[in-house]
């Protein structure tokens, strides 16, 4: 019999109970993202961005990918890492964009703090 040497950390539990309680209903949504009536750029970005998927700084990092005279600051604002929340709720010029969006609407605009929560709770019920 052939032992595989796997390590088993609390971050592993957890993602492993969550993916449990959350696996099959995120793969309902992703289904359901597929069916909606948007072009397919527009289907890809909101898959990208709830699986933080986007090529953002943070996520550059990540993979440990070098970028000569780049400090993977938001390149926007240079106030904040450029994470998924940060470049589509926080950066200012992004504020500025829904701010623009949203003008002309009757009912007040509050930017969350978490896109993926957003989209979840807002366009597939979920939450």
């Amino acid at each position: 019999m052939q032992h595989s040497s796997v390590v088993y950390t609390v971050k592993s539990a957890y993602k492993a109970i969550i993916g449990e309680m959350m696996g099959s209903q995120l793969e309902d949504t992703y289904v359901q993202m597929w069916k909606i009536k948007l072009p397919p750029k527009v289907i890809i970005l909101l898959w990208r961005t709830m699986s933080n998927k986007l090529p953002t700084g943070e996520n550059i990092r990540k993979r440990n990918i070098q970028v000569q005279n780049w400090n993977y600051s938001c390149p926007l604002c240079g106030e904040g890492d450029e994470t998924t929340n940060h470049i589509l709720l926080s950066c200012k010029e992004a504020v500025r964009v829904w701010n623009f969006v949203t003008r002309g609407m009757n009912y007040l605009f509050l930017l969350p703090e978490n896109i993926k929560g957003t989209l979840l709770t807002t366009y597939f019920d979920y939450g």
